[in-house]
């Protein structure tokens, strides 16, 4: 199943997934693995101080499971990237001191995103 965007590649995926029984099993095992952690990690740091303390949304990390590295990779680098830029960001003004770095990080992102096929076009 050749198919030439990146949607027809996530059907013909899911397709092969429905019809390949160990792919099956190993696709229902991730997704059952990834809401279970991210479950267990959230009533964990509810229930548990130390968990609650390092402020990790296991959320986060159980979905990262589920979607996979080249998802999660990318998104811990830039949320490392943000912890990272947070002080310079608020000193030229564009967080408040107690803002989280997803406000501006969502547009940065998006703006990268939505600039891409630009830099496509003209390159190509």
């Amino acid at each position: 199943m050749q198919l030439a965007y990146p949607s027809g590649f996530a059907v013909a995926n899911i397709l092969r997934a429905l019809t390949d029984k160990s792919l099956l099993k190993r696709s229902i095992a991730k997704l059952g693995g990834g809401m279970g952690i991210g479950y267990l990690g959230g009533l964990a740091a509810l229930k548990i101080t130390a968990v609650s303390a390092i402020d990790l949304s296991t959320s986060t990390f159980g979905a990262g499971m589920i979607v996979g590295a080249r998802i999660a990779i990318p998104a811990l680098v830039v949320g490392l990237i943000g912890k990272w830029q947070t002080p310079y960001l608020i000193s030229i003004g564009w967080l408040k001191p107690d803002e989280p770095f997803r406000k501006i990080g969502f547009i940065i992102a998006l703006g990268t995103f939505l600039g891409r096929p630009f830099l496509t076009l003209r390159s190509s």
